[in-house]
């Protein structure tokens, strides 16, 4: 079987093409297979083609040990790891194919601030001066990069950050994720910008 290495990531209709003229370029018409990189490092994905019993060539998909149909292969190597689909796809293979526990949401984290008396907002205090994190919902539409499946719907949360006068310093969103997605990154923020705002 001639092997190939990991490509860069490539539309599947690329990888099927070249596959096919390997295929037919091999005197023989050995085996060939292509890796695919895909955000699962531990896991190794490849497409072959070889000859079905007629001699006519056949695609086979495998993520893993687990052969699957092209469309499971598409989402399970997709490079969005926010997609949903992906998530949901990737989780239901551990479970089978790994014998892993079902994912759960992962518990809060004590961010060590302290939650003001309205919902979804924390107090900073930095050098004595009270700062106000706002957490923000944003709704972003993922097309598929492998276009495995339609767009989907993603809510992300990230925070905005006000000063003690209720001016917004920073936050908003930031070409495909919010600019400030996390509490560290507002702490980080404030303080690289504490000369600034002194």
């Amino acid at each position: 079987m001639k092997h190939e290495g990991v490509t860069v990531m490539q539309g599947m209709n690329e990888i099927e093409q070249q596959l096919m003229q390997e295929w037919e370029n091999s005197p023989l018409n050995n085996a060939c297979e292509r890796m695919v990189s895909h955000p699962e490092t531990s896991v190794l994905a490849r497409v072959t083609l070889l000859a079905d019993r007629h001699g006519n060539p056949k695609l086979r998909y495998w993520f893993g040990q687990s052969r699957v149909d092209c469309s499971t292969f598409a989402t399970l190597t997709c490079p969005e790891t926010r997609c949903p689909k992906r998530l949901a796809l990737l989780n239901q293979w551990k479970v089978k194919a790994m014998g892993e526990r079902p994912a759960h949401s992962p518990k809060p984290v004590d961010t060590g601030t302290r939650e003001s008396t309205l919902a979804r907002e924390v107090v900073i205090e930095i050098d004595g001066v009270s700062y106000m994190a706002r957490e923000a919902v944003f709704t972003l539409h993922l097309k598929c990069p492998q276009q495995a499946h339609s767009t989907v719907q993603v809510r992300l949360t990230g925070w905005d950050l006000f000063s003690p006068t209720g001016n917004c310093l920073a936050g908003g969103w930031d070409g495909e994720k919010p600019h400030l997605q996390t509490l560290e990154d507002v702490k980080t923020w404030l303080e690289q910008h504490l000369a600034e705002l002194a």
